[in-house]
């Protein structure tokens, strides 16, 4: 007994909480929730329908009997000439002998399946719907059956009769006949007016045309699912809400997804992937300047690799318009989350921008080019540049590819390579290390300060030394020492790069022994609070100082964020840079990065010299405490990985590079040693910030399955980009001509 006390007892307590959430739910939606629904609704109604709503439903009982008539026709073997002449009962026929020579009987196969492709035209219930609801509001009205009248006179003629049904049915019986007069007068008599609905069954009629079409237009102008849903569902009223009526929704969430991809489906150009690209190239080449010396906007299609390339010849003009511009800044970045894995390869879009902050506000990117790739190799960044380059030479014929200053991109050694190879005629990185040794030790070549220089962007940057920080210096010197890299990165003069090192070197060996020397920290403290006030680097050391470090080896500086614009970069850009190799002895890896640093520059011989003379002239420590040569442990490690891994590239990521080159030259150095423009751009934070923003408002937020679809929406991206720059440039050039002509014109006053 006591057994099946304690189960009452439980299944009691089960339904309170069942009915509690009932309870909630209701109060939730301002309903009282009951597990059945029944109201008897009048035995009559009637409205009238508005003059514009009348003319449209004669225009559809017009097209309605048309078809009908020409459906009979058809089905004897005799097509008319012209069906929309079928008024008043008058039809022409063609000859009999043009009959029995034009007349095929296999163009209408009478088949059931061609009767279950045709469409019904339900335009004429939605114009009824907004008076019915009026009457019943509680179901989901569809079409039992429809009549339309055949005469427009006189008044009280017939125009249409229909007999509506819920969609609940057989639980809900409720039945009625509406006739609609040709004065638009309507009647609304129920064969059964008792409406009957269950919590268990949600009550809709199927969305049909024309609100399915705009549903459709809202999903192609890039609405989510999730949006939609939400905003239809604030629409259903107290009514529908408590008799369980779903019309506006459908019966789940699934409805409007089914929606969506009818919308995808529509804008497709053929149902096969291939052969929609194929008739996307052609399309783009006959809509976008045809004619034109580079026509089209997909200008590479190839499928094994994948690979596509779009730029516009627009595009192209206006990189050629900017690129000489002391404030612009070309960068170039790469994301996922774009398109679905095929075969189980990632797909990355890569795009090449350049900044230009007198166009436009908040120094927003101009596209010139995407590629949409599965290979991310260096051959194949530099043939996307080559399409680029050969373009260039069809559209200004006899002109040279532009160089630009300097090339912003992350840390990649695809993007900082494959810089190199475009823009200056294939230097390789080692050249690029000779050269700019020669031009920050004053000794440059004829042709080396007009090459193109690259710089890794400054986030990334930071957040490596952050990394690499936190992972071996102790807690109380982690800020100290992002301060002092700090100073190796605003250092723009090689005699003062080579101090600087020394003094960080001889500090942080010397902290704990007994050459410890305070004017090694009153030096340090001193070239730290003569650094420029630069947002970018305080920003940076203020967001890096509670980074958790969880590295795995070496030479990965993956953050393990979730954020595809700087997650996709480290995982595929730098990961693929190690490349597996088979030897004798099995698999080993090899990270292109320790090769490329490994080289022997003349950055690394003497900087490794310098770490090498503090660390022979080191001291002895002080006392043998664990914590004390815990910290020396730590502070040698730490300087040792900056040594390897970071100084023989300093020239990338560091000022030696920015700004007037000529000053490395010049005997006179005084005020210009920290002077750099104010305005040049160190981050690859806009180009992330263009990402983010391409795939959460152009793309909707989704992984497209489809690259027709993805590049339907990208191209026609691209192009308003570069129409909208272009306009900005000519109003700032017309601004800028109006004021020099009202200088000109000043007018002269006598004196």
């Amino acid at each position: 007994m006591e057994c099946g006390d304690e189960t009452r007892q439980s299944n009691n307590l089960m339904l309170a909480s069942v009915w509690t959430m009932r309870f909630t739910a209701s109060v939730a939606a301002d309903t009282t929730i009951s597990q059945e629904f029944h109201r008897t609704l009048s035995a009559s109604h009637q409205f009238r329908v508005s003059e514009t709503d009348l003319l449209k439903l004669n225009d559809i009982r017009k097209k309605n009997l048309a078809k009908h008539r020409r459906r009979q026709f058809e089905l004897i073997g005799l097509p008319l000439d012209d069906p929309s002449q079928m008024e008043h009962g008058l039809t022409w026929f063609k000859s009999r002998n043009s009959q029995q020579s034009s007349v095929d009987d296999s163009r209408y196969p009478i088949t059931t399946k061609n009767r279950k492709n045709s469409r019904v035209d339900t335009e004429y219930l939605y114009i009824l719907l907004a008076h019915l609801k009026k009457y019943n509001p509680f179901c989901g009205l569809c079409v039992d059956s429809r009549y339309f009248g055949r005469r427009n006179m006189p008044p009280t003629g017939l125009l249409l009769r229909v007999v509506l049904v819920c969609a609940g049915r057989p639980h809900c019986q409720f039945k009625c006949s509406v006739t609609l007069q040709n004065s638009g007068q309507c009647y609304v008599f129920p064969i059964q007016n008792s409406v009957r609905h269950n919590a268990r069954q949600r009550v809709c009629r199927p969305i049909r045309e024309p609100l399915r079409k705009i549903l459709k237009d809202k999903f192609k102008s890039g609405a989510s699912v999730c949006a939609i849903h939400r905003e239809y569902s604030a629409k259903r009223t107290s009514s529908e809400k408590s008799a369980f009526n779903y019309d506006f929704t459908g019966s789940t969430r699934k409805t409007f997804k089914k929606i969506k991809a009818e919308a995808t489906v529509d804008t497709l150009l053929d149902p096969d992937e291939g052969k929609s690209l194929d008739e996307l190239y052609k399309s783009t080449m006959a809509q976008i300047n045809p004619g034109g010396k580079v026509p089209g906007a997909l200008q590479v299609v190839c499928r094994h690799p994948l690979h596509l390339i779009v730029h516009t010849e627009a595009s192209i003009r206006l990189f050629d318009c900017l690129v000489s511009s002391p404030h612009s800044i070309i960068s170039w970045d790469a994301t996922g989350s774009v398109v679905k894995a095929k075969n189980g390869k990632t797909i990355l879009y890569y795009e090449l921008t350049m900044t230009q902050s007198n166009v436009v506000e908040e120094n927003s990117l101009i596209p010139i080019t995407f590629m949409i790739s599965e290979s991310h190799t260096l051959k194949m960044v530099v043939n996307w540049m080559n399409w680029l380059k050969e373009h260039y030479k069809k559209t200004f014929e006899g002109k040279q590819f532009p160089k630009p200053e300097f090339v912003l991109s992350d840390r990649a050694q695809v993007f900082l390579q494959a810089s190199l190879e475009v823009f200056n005629n294939s230097e390789s990185y080692e050249m690029f290390l000779d050269r700019a040794y020669r031009i920050v030790t004053g000794q440059p070549h004829t042709n080396d300060l007009q090459q193109t220089n690259i710089h890794a962007c400054l986030a990334h940057v930071m957040l490596a030394f952050r990394k690499i920080t936190n992972k071996f210096m102790s807690s109380d010197l982690r800020e100290l020492a992002m301060w002092a890299v700090a100073v190796i990165i605003n250092t723009s003069v090689w005699s003062d790069m080579v101090a600087n090192w020394r003094l960080i070197c001889e500090y942080f060996l010397n902290l704990d022994t007994d050459k410890h020397d305070p004017i090694h920290h009153s030096l340090l403290m001193y070239r730290i609070q003569s650094l420029d006030a630069n947002p970018n680097i305080q920003t940076c050391l203020r967001h890096q100082f509670t980074v958790k470090t969880e590295m795995k080896d070496n030479y990965k500086f993956e953050d393990g964020s979730t954020d595809d614009d700087d997650n996709t970069i480290t995982k595929k850009i730098m990961s693929t840079s190690t490349k597996k190799l088979k030897t004798m002895s099995g698999l080993r890896t090899i990270d292109e990065e320790a090769e490329l640093n490994s080289f022997n520059s003349l950055f690394r011989t003497t900087f490794n010299r310098i770490f090498e003379q503090c660390l022979e002239s080191r001291g002895n420590a002080v006392n043998i405490k664990k914590e004390t040569t815990m910290r020396m442990k730590g502070n040698c490690d730490w300087l040792t990985y900056l040594n390897k891994n970071f100084m023989p590239t300093v020239a990338i990521w560091s000022n030696l590079l920015l700004g007037n080159l000529k000053r490395h030259c010049s005997k006179v150095r005084s005020f210009n040693r920290f002077l750099l423009d104010k305005e040049i751009q160190r981050t690859t934070a806009n180009s992330e910030r263009r990402m983010g923003i391409l795939k959460r408002t152009q793309l909707g937020g989704e992984v497209h399955g489809r690259l027709d679809v993805v590049l339907s929406i990208l191209i026609q991206d691209l192009v308003q980009f570069v129409h909208s720059f272009t306009l900005g440039i000519v109003n700032v050039n017309l601004n800028a001509n109006q004021s020099l002509q009202q200088e000109h014109f000043i007018p002269v006053q006598e004196q």
